[in-house]
């Protein structure tokens, strides 16, 4: 903070923008009140639960000018909390990949003729892929999974250990994604699957990435996924950790083409990078405009 307050005393900026806002909850945003003379944005990733992250959240907010969150579920909780000054700004999509499907599956040794059941991203514990494993492992129509991602929670051994009789259908890319490694997972994917746990209660690339792709999403139905798949109409919902429920929704999924609907279609659209740099713009334009 005083190295920020050091470079804004060098370049008297008009606004002084917090990317991730995350970074400043341990410390309840000590030395904010130092930047007082300038206006404050500051973005936020998370809803946080507990009640000093609450308590953490209220005061950084008084000292911002505007706070900004990626979906209006995580707003509504902020307003819940009497924070007013904060607003909705859907994360884009800033490439959209345009991969072949038919070359996704070779990149991955995948069969293209078989729907393919995407886990994309970090196998930490709370992302779930234990049950999502557990899930499928009663699946009765055809299926292929792709996990691709970094190694964590869930290493390469217990995964195979835990595909019991579908392990031939199983492909992993178990390492950090390039850019070229995450547009053929998503090119590949049939369904991108979400078996996260309740813990989670962030915004998901792989499902924003998905649904700019045109992907059937499956996931939980708690928290600000729950909220943004519901209202999109984005795929299925299962309750959260019910590793029954989870696999009722991966049998809907398989068992019908997924045809996108109005709601998923204007969602989509609204992934752009043009709409989030307007938002952004008319924010720091109003700010700016604005009375000390």
């Amino acid at each position: 903070m005083r190295e920020i307050s050091d470079i804004a005393r060098q370049a008297s900026p008009d606004v002084i923008h917090f990317l991730y806002g995350d970074g400043l909850y341990r410390y309840f945003g000590v030395g904010l009140g130092a930047l007082k003379k300038y206006k404050i944005v500051i973005t936020f990733h998370w809803a946080r639960s507990g009640y000093l992250h609450r308590l953490s959240t209220k005061r950084i907010c008084k000292h911002s000018s505007r706070a900004v969150v990626h979906s209006e579920y995580i707003a509504s909780l902020f307003r819940k909390d009497g924070i007013d000054n904060v607003e909705s700004i859907e994360y884009p999509v800033f490439k959209k990949a345009e991969t072949d499907k038919r070359e996704a599956c070779a990149y991955f040794d995948l069969d293209p003729a078989v729907p393919t059941i995407g886990c994309i991203g970090g196998t930490r514990y709370d992302k779930g892929l234990d049950l999502l494993l557990e899930a499928l492992g009663d699946v009765a129509h055809p299926f292929q999974l792709l996990v691709a991602g970094k190694e964590d929670t869930f290493d390469r051994a217990y995964i195979e250990s835990h595909s019991g009789r579908f392990a031939k259908n199983v492909r992993l890319c178990l390492k950090y994604l390039t850019d070229d490694d995450f547009a053929h997972a998503i090119a590949a994917c049939d369904i991108i699957a979400l078996p996260y746990r309740k813990v989670f209660n962030g915004a998901s690339g792989p499902m924003t990435e998905g649904v700019a792709a045109g992907k059937c999403i499956v996931g939980p139905n708690h928290g600000n996924l729950g909220f943004t798949i519901g209202t999109h109409d984005l795929g299925y919902l299962f309750e959260t950790e019910d590793v029954a429920s989870l696999r009722a929704a991966l049998e809907q999924a398989l068992s019908e083409p997924f045809r996108p609907s109005a709601a998923y279609s204007e969602f989509c659209d609204g992934l752009n990078v043009e709409r989030f740099k307007a938002d952004y713009l008319a924010i720091y334009r109003q700010l700016v405009g604005e009375e000390p």
